[in-house]
């Protein structure tokens, strides 16, 4: 590794350094290899992927991660993974830089982007180190580059020296004075350069991009029968005008000069919306506790006013900040509260509104255990005595005009099933609390130990009749079974879910059989994809929501509840089906606020709604999500912390399972969803009834 990556020092000196100071760090303990890698890691600032031959890396993945930062530009992102992926596999010449590429393009639309995209590919935070050519246009500029005998530092000489591996960017290379590219040719062809004080600097560890703007005005224009939009007609005008500038000896240092195009409008759209995810990431909502939901059409007209084809991305960027943060700035500067908000921002019209909310949580509801368990069963019967009516009927019919199976007789079936569940779960629980049995044991010659010492002497009378009264007692004591208080709370606990489940059922009596189940996300993502596996991942809890809720036993039998997918992709909807669906899947909507680690909060809003047969499923998403825009989000009833106790509000319910991965996560949403369905309110009313 010192041989390849840290030319400034010989072998065997800077190994044996490099021994030291691990011995140092480690003091008794072996060195292993990793400790080694980790060393010269912290120490040189590249990626283990560079510095490990045993770490691979493929070329989806860098494409991926330039791509998380880049939009469009096909052509040059795949120049340079390509230069990525030969450093990667140690095949580059260590002779020259890693690479020397020219990114010539109009303005704003996306080099200087590009290649911070590439440096966090190869490299640790801060692996870029940008020159402004602008700034050195005067013919005294070279010597700013590698100093002068008063001040030697240079501009680049140091740099380089505090950071030999690094991405170099010369932003504006035609802005330079001829003597600064004078001054690079030694640069870019021997990857070498010396300082005023004849100290030599190693660039080998770089990869040197220069951006320009040459060619730009022209790559607009056509020629002739030739489209201006033309892939192949732009490279020629950048070419053709990079060829003019730069003198030959300067321009066959350039290993590729790569052509940018303008930006449509569509790649508009995706820019604006990663713009707005970096803004989220500012100290203002960082340290402040808010959501900001933004509605899609809000983003597309703000993309649309910004869209300058000649500015590019730097006149979206301005738009955004006109359209949405200002407002958005406005509200959270005349707001002083450290209560959870959600700050909404909606398309009205030509302008973008913005609805400021404090997130409310539900009241804690009265809990059905402070009933002894003779009132539970009572209470309970009466009310299973009162709905009865609304049960009775005929012999079920199971077809309706030979068309398929009747949706009325599938919850009669139903109802009158959890009835029987309820009936007989009630018999037990009585049984074993109110009933106890006595059993005769079996005569034994042996006397019971805790009798103590007995004796049967002739005629005393008095001894015999409290030697009896003790027999009595022993008997008593050993006969009278009693059930474990564990087998009653278990009892107890499966009445009350029985209960819910039936009062639930029959609020959904009646209701659709099919149903759109929408989880709605507000908040930020993670700054990085590093941070988003090492960090509490929200989004895998949305398939956690919907997989929670087919698995949760909250119907009767899961099998009845089916869950399918649905057209839609671009939200997280689901579509469940069944007699009584509504009565499996209510109990699950409302607020979830997640919290991980470091304090960041996200909020999912789950909804429901029937499912009409005139219009696709897709149709009248658009139009719920189209309605959904203005309403506020519902009270939070349970809160997820990724390293505490998740907690319902309304009951009470927790449970201390963590949920550090997406199994870990629904098996603990399960947990709390059968420990948190326990309000009998409607058992408080004994005349509730028979609606």
């Amino acid at each position: 590794m010192y041989d390849r990556f840290e030319r400034s020092s010989v072998l065997p000196g800077k190994a044996v350094a490099a021994l030291l100071r691990l011995a140092g760090r480690s003091g008794q303990k072996s060195i292993i290899r990793h400790d080694a890698i980790t060393e010269f890691q912290s120490r040189s600032g590249l990626k283990a992927s560079i510095i490990d031959s045993r770490v691979k890396i493929s070329r989806e993945t860098v494409t991926k991660q330039i791509r998380e930062q880049v939009v469009g530009q096909d052509e040059p992102v795949k120049q340079l993974v390509d230069r990525v992926m030969v450093a990667a596999a140690r095949m580059n010449d260590t002779s020259r830089p890693i690479g020397t590429y020219l990114l010539v393009g109009p303005t704003g639309v996306g080099k200087t982007q590009l290649a911070k995209a590439v440096a966090s590919c190869l490299f640790d935070e801060g692996g870029m180190i940008r020159l402004d050519m602008n700034e050195l246009s005067s013919p005294m500029s070279a010597s700013r580059l590698v100093g002068t005998f008063d001040a030697p530092d240079g501009l680049l000489t140091s740099a380089v020296r505090r950071r030999p591996n690094a991405v170099l960017l010369l932003d504006e290379i035609e802005k330079a004075h001829p003597s600064v590219l004078d001054v690079l040719l030694q640069a870019l062809g021997e990857a070498r350069l010396s300082d005023a004080r004849g100290r030599t600097v190693d660039l080998s560890g770089l990869l040197i991009l220069m951006t320009s703007n040459l060619g730009a005005r022209t790559s607009g224009r056509s020629r002739g029968f030739t489209e201006a939009g033309d892939a192949a007609t732009i490279q020629e005008n950048h070419l053709r005008a990079v060829k003019e500038f730069f003198r030959p000896e300067f321009f066959n240092r350039i290993d590729g000069v790569l052509s940018f195009e303008r930006l449509s409008a569509e790649v508009m759209e995706t820019i604006a919306m990663m713009q707005f995810q970096e803004i989220l990431q500012r100290d203002g909502l960082q340290r402040r506790s808010v959501l900001i939901d933004i509605d899609p059409q809000a983003i597309r007209q703000t993309a649309a006013r910004g869209y300058n084809p000649a500015m590019g991305a730097r006149a979206l960027k301005r738009q955004i900040e006109r359209d949405l943060i200002r407002p958005a700035a406005k509200v959270l500067a005349a707001t002083k509260t450290d209560q959870p908000t959600l700050l909404r921002l909606h398309a009205d019209g030509d302008s973008v509104q913005t609805q400021w909310q404090p997130i409310q949580y539900v009241q804690q509801a009265p809990s059905a255990c402070d009933w002894p368990i003779e009132e539970l069963c009572d209470r309970s019967d009466e009310w299973l005595d009162s709905i009865e009516p609304t049960l009775q009927g005929g012999p079920l019919s199971f077809e309706v005009n030979g068309q398929g199976v009747d949706v009325g007789a599938l919850e009669l079936m139903t109802l009158r099933d959890s009835v029987l569940e309820c009936q007989q779960t009630i018999r037990q629980l009585r049984e074993v609390y109110f009933e106890p049995r006595l059993q005769r044991p079996q005569s034994s010659p042996i006397a019971v130990p805790s009798i103590g010492y007995r004796f049967d002497p002739p005629n005393r009378t008095e001894l015999r009749d409290l030697q009896a009264m003790d027999d009595i007692q022993d008997y008593l004591r050993d006969s009278l079974v009693i059930s474990q208080p564990g087998e009653i709370d278990t009892l107890r606990d499966c009445l009350i879910n029985q209960l819910g489940r039936l009062h639930a059922q029959l609020a959904a009596r009646g209701t659709s059989a099919r149903w759109l189940v929408w989880t709605r996300w507000y908040g930020d993502r993670f700054k990085s994809s590093e941070e988003r596996e090492a960090s509490f991942n929200f989004q895998d809890y949305s398939d956690a929501v919907m997989l929670a809720m087919a698995v949760s036993q909250w119907s009767r039998d899961d099998e009845s509840l089916m869950i399918a997918d649905t057209e839609i992709t671009s939200d997280r909807v689901a579509e469940f089906s069944g007699a009584l669906a509504a009565a499996s899947i209510q109990h699950f909507c409302g607020s979830w606020l997640f919290v991980n680690a470091q304090g960041q909060i996200k909020l999912a809003e789950v909804k429901m709604r029937a499912i009409a047969n005139d219009r696709s499923i897709p149709e009248q998403f658009a139009m719920w999500k189209a309605e959904s825009i203005r309403e506020p989000a519902a009270p939070v009833r349970r809160i997820i912390p990724s390293d505490r106790p998740m907690v319902d509000l309304m009951t009470g319910a927790a449970v201390s399972e963590q949920t550090g991965n997406k199994y870990s996560g629904v098996k603990a949403i399960v947990q709390l969803l059968q420990q948190s369905r326990r309000s009998l309110e409607f058992l408080r009313d004994r005349d509730e009834v028979s609606t």
